[in-house]
C-alpha cells in the first residue's frame, strides 16, 4: 500500500481497521518465515509456520484492494501520473535498497564477520530487487498491468454498460485462469542458472499474480460486502470460514491451493467494519510495514552467517524472540529513517508520506453506497 491510499469505510472516518491488523501480522509473519529458515528449520515449530501461511498473500491482497478503491472513486485518473506516483512509491525505493544491499552483503557483512563474500549480484537484480525486494516490483509492475482492466470495469459500470456482476466475473474469471495456469507451469526451472534474486522474483511472482484479480474484484465490491457485514450471521459465517480454511491447511500439505483459501478467508474477514479505537495503536505498525519489510533482511542474514557460519545453535523458541527483536528493531528504524529529508523518496511508508502538507489533498474516505455502515463491535 502506498503513501495515498487510506483506509477508511465509512463517512464517520472509520478505517478497514482489520486490514491494520492484517499488515501488522503479515509483515510480522514474513520475518518469522525468514528467520525460521535462516536458523535450520527447526521442526518443533513447523505447525506455527503452517499457521502463519496467510502473510505475504494477505499483503498482496490488501495492497490491490486498497489500489482498486483509489482508482474505482477517481476513474479519470491519467495512466502518466499514476505510473509517475507508484514509480516514485515503489520501483525508486526497489532500485536504491537493491544498491545498499547489494554492497552491504558483498562487502559489509564479510568484513564484519569475516566470512567469504558471494560477490556482486548481476545487474539484473535492479529489475528485480535484491532477494526479498523482488514484492517491491512485484507490486509495481502488478498495478500497473492491472490499471487499465480496473479503469475500463469501473467506466463501464458507472456508464451502465455493465452490472457490477459482470465486472466481478471477468476478474474472478482472469483469477482462475491464472491459478491454474501457474499449477501446470514450472516457474522454478525458467532460469535455473540465473541470479537467485531473479529466480525468487519470476517464481514469486507467478505464485502471487492470481490474487491481484481476487483483490481487484473484492476492491470493486467492498460497498456491498461492507453493507453484509452489518448483518450478524454473516460476520458469524466469515469467521467460520477462516477457522475452516484454516483448518484444513494445517491438516494437508502439498495440497493446491489450500493456502490461498486460507488467506483469502483471513483476508476478506478483515473487511467488517470494526471499531478503530480498540485497534488505533496498530496503526503506526501498518503503516510502517513496507519499511519493516525492507529493512529486516539485514539482520536475518546476520542470524544465518551466525548459524551456518559460526556454528551458534538457535531452537524453535529463539525463533520467536529473534523475530520479535527483528521485528521491533526494524519498525524504530523505520520510524526514524521517515523523518529524514526526502525520506519518502526511498522509504514507502504511509507515515512518512503523512507529513507532508499535501498529503491531506489526496485522501478521501472510502463510502458505501446508501447509509453510513453501522459501527460493529467484534
Amino acid at each position: 500500500m502506498t503513501s495515498n491510499e487510506t483506509i477508511q469505510c465509512s463517512t464517520e472516518g472509520e478505517r478497514y481497521a482489520g486490514l491494520d491488523v492484517l499488515r501488522a501480522l503479515g509483515s510480522f509473519g514474513v520475518i518469522f518465515v525468514h528467520v525460521y529458515t535462516a536458523v535450520g528449520q527447526p521442526s518443533s515449530i513447523y505447525w506455527l509456520l503452517k499457521l502463519r501461511d496467510f502473510s505475504l498473500p494477505v499483503l498482496v491482497l490488501s495492497s490491490f484492494f486498497l489500489l482498486t478503491a483509489s482508482l474505482s472513486r477517481k476513474p479519470e485518473y491519467g495512466f502518466a501520473d499514476f505510473f509517475g506516483r507508484r514509480a516514485k512509491r515503489l520501483w525508486l525505493p526497489m532500485v536504491i535498497w537493491t544498491a545498499i544491499y547489494s554492497l552491504a552483503i558483498a562487502f559489509v557483512l564479510p568484513g564484519v564477520f569475516a566470512v567469504e563474500s558471494m560477490g556482486l549480484p548481476p545487474l539484473a537484480v535492479f529489475m528485480t530487487g535484491y532477494r526479498h525486494l523482488w514484492y517491491l516490483q512485484f507490486v509495481f509492475l502488478g498495478s500497473l498491468l492491472i490499471y487499465p482492466l480496473i479503469i475500463f470495469l469501473v467506466r463501464k459500470v458507472k456508464d451502465s454498460a455493465w452490472s457490477s456482476y459482470k465486472s466481478y466475473g471477468a476478474l474472478g474469471s482472469c483469477a482462475i485462469f491464472l491459478m491454474f495456469f501457474r499449477l501446470y507451469a514450472d516457474w522454478d526451472a525458467i532460469a535455473p542458472e540465473a541470479d537467485i534474486s531473479v529466480q525468487m522474483f519470476v517464481s514469486q511472482s507467478a505464485s502471487y499474480f492470481p490474487l491481484i484479480p481476487w483483490a481487484a474484484a473484492v476492491g470493486l465490491a467492498r460497498h456491498r460486502i461492507v453493507s453484509l457485514f452489518t448483518r450478524k450471521t454473516f460476520r458469524i459465517l466469515s469467521l467460520a470460514a477462516v477457522l475452516a480454511a484454516a483448518g484444513v491447511h494445517l491438516a494437508m500439505d502439498n495440497v493446491p491451493f489450500t493456502r490461498e483459501a486460507f488467506a483469502f478467508a483471513v483476508f476478506f474477514a478483515a473487511l467488517q467494519p470494526i471499531r478503530r479505537v480498540q485497534l488505533k495503536r496498530l496503526a503506526p505498525l501498518a503503516g510502517n510495514s513496507y519499511g519493516i519489510y525492507i529493512l529486516h533482511f539485514l539482520p536475518v542474514q546476520i542470524v544465518w552467517i551466525l548459524v551456518a557460519v559460526k556454528g551458534y545453535g538457535f531452537g524453535g523458541a529463539s525463533v520467536l524472540v529473534l523475530t520479535a527483536g527483528i521485528y521491533v528493531g526494524c519498525f524504530a528504524l523505520t520510524s526514524a529513517l521517515g523523518r529524514l529529508p526526502f525520506a519518502e523518496w526511498f522509504l514507502p511508508t504511509v507515515f512518512t508520506a503523512l507529513r507532508r502538507k499535501t498529503a491531506t489533498q489526496h485522501e478521501e474516505p472510502i463510502v458505501p453506497a446508501g447509509p453510513p455502515a453501522r459501527r460493529l463491535a467484534v
